[in-house]
């Protein structure tokens, strides 16, 4: 009876406190880029936020404008970072060629 009653304050405590799962910062991020994912291809791609990034250094670097070539930093750190998370398998499972040096397989590990 005593084991019953433990449970139900301990049910009773965790929805007063209403936990939430812990998040990664990676999903999180995975999760606010996952949003801008079109029909299973990619909206932003790291190679255009890399080049909307140099043009806008560009400018900037043109313009003198210290707000427009942050911005493109950003633009070209978020690029970076965007690569990264893209690459979730190993050279042959992303291209479909295993990597050779003088007609000999390479071993990745």
């Amino acid at each position: 009876m005593s084991q019953q009653r433990y449970e139900r304050e301990i049910e009773e405590i965790v929805g007063k406190t209403k936990l939430r799962p812990r998040v990664t910062l990676g999903q999180r991020i995975r999760g606010f880029l996952s949003r801008f994912n079109v029909g299973g291809g990619r909206l932003l791609k790291p190679t255009t936020l890399g080049l909307a990034g140099v043009i806008l250094l560009i400018v900037g670097l043109i313009r003198g404008s210290m707000w427009t070539i942050i911005a493109g930093v950003v633009l070209m750190l978020a690029a970076y970072l965007l690569s990264i998370m893209r690459s979730k398998g190993t050279f042959k499972q992303e291209t479909g060629y295993e990597k050779t040096w003088r007609g000999r397989k390479l071993d990745d590990r």
